[in-house]
């Protein structure tokens, strides 16, 4: 599997370097076969703006140019592509830099005048076909900006040897909205998928906000601060965690099929859900895994309010929070559809998982 640097810097908002990555993905999740430098042989290439355009002397189709490249005075560019133009910016290669290929650029006599450098096309650069014609920069980056500065596009790929059935890695989904979340998550990683038993504990009278949770093992979280603020009874509390006690232990019996509970004991485990809101959900089933040895726990969601992730960052190994939208509102809200998942589809997804990666 291949991953781009960039688009984990995107997707977890913060800068990366692509060896401490496969550093991190090595111990923590599977081998990483390498890591590939992708544009990064760009680094001589400059933005520069032609300042004028004049015939070439000694030949037709060929122009001569004075190029501000940020340094010093102007230097005069002999140039064949015919949609060079005054006022643009283009990418430059000053004399000494090194091309994609290892062409090193110097200074020589073109027809009889000299060329201070060269003003690249997009094959020259390694970005395209296109030889015909100069690659116009859309840019107001000054002229010396370092290309890429200009044009972020040098990435790392991280080439991931996603072994099969690895026996420390398991992914655990939430029942049951999490199911198919964690099912993409663990067939993306050829590991094995299991279901986490956690039941939110509903406020009475509002049952969508959630004051706790429940797990297996007997865990139990209470979000003292909103119970205290609402005013919630002992009775009442004890009256909902027996009622979720009984549906947990129910689906229990329906998801396993007779299947034993997996044993975290050791192993890094990635758990999923369709989202974080107040997190209470979650946080129960972090202090069951914990309680149950695992070793490293990674959270790992598509959509949660932005301050839910930053407070579970502090409890965890590790989260992805795919996206933290602001104003957040609802977690369904960001699904196009988020209709809910029933016993019978997690039931065939866990089998099907268990199919293709007998490992679970």
């Amino acid at each position: 599997m291949i991953v781009s640097r960039r688009w984990l810097e995107a997707l977890l908002g913060r800068p990366l370097e692509g060896r401490d990555v496969a550093d991190r993905l090595a111990r923590q999740v599977a081998p990483v076969d390498g890591v590939v430098p992708i544009h990064q042989d760009l680094r001589d290439v400059l933005v520069a703006r032609v300042l004028e355009v004049r015939p070439h002397p000694n030949a037709d189709r060929l122009t001569l140019c004075l190029v501000d490249a940020g340094a010093g005075a102007p230097l005069e560019v002999v140039c064949g592509a015919p949609n060079v133009q005054a006022g643009k910016a283009y990418p430059f290669a000053p004399v000494g830099a090194v091309l994609p290929g290892g062409l090193k650029l110097e200074r020589r006599k073109i027809r009889g005048v000299e060329s201070n450098g060269m003003l690249c096309s997009a094959k020259e650069l390694g970005l395209g076909v296109d030889h015909a014609g100069i690659l116009e920069l859309d840019t107001e980056a000054p002229p010396g900006t370092p290309f890429l500065e200009a044009i972020p596009i040098a990435d790392e790929q991280i080439v991931i040897d996603v072994s099969a059935n690895r026996p420390d890695l398991l992914v655990l989904a939430l029942p049951r909205g999490g199911v198919p979340v964690g099912y993409e998550v663990a067939q993306e990683l050829r590991a094995p998928l299991d279901v986490f038993l956690v039941r939110k504990l509903g406020v009475p009278g509002h049952e969508e906000l959630a004051m706790g949770a429940i797990a297996s093992g007997g865990v139990r979280i209470l979000d003292r601060h909103l119970v205290q603020m609402l005013g919630i009874e002992s009775d009442d509390i004890e009256r909902v965690t027996a009622r979720e006690q009984r549906e947990l232990e129910r689906r229990e019996r329906l998801y396993r099929d007779k299947r034993p509970a997996p044993d975290v004991t050791g192993k890094t485990v990635i758990i999923v859900d369709d989202g974080l809101a107040t997190g209470s959900t979650m946080r129960a089933a972090v202090d069951a895994l914990r309680r149950e040895g695992a070793l490293y726990i990674v959270v790992a969601v598509p959509i949660a309010a932005p301050d839910t992730c930053d407070s579970l960052r502090e409890e965890v190994d590790d989260i992805v929070c795919a996206i933290t939208p602001e104003p957040f509102r609802a977690v369904g809200i960001w699904y196009v559809d988020f209709s809910e998942t029933s016993d019978e589809e997690v039931r065939n997804l866990v089998g099907r998982a268990s199919l293709s990666n007998p490992g679970a």
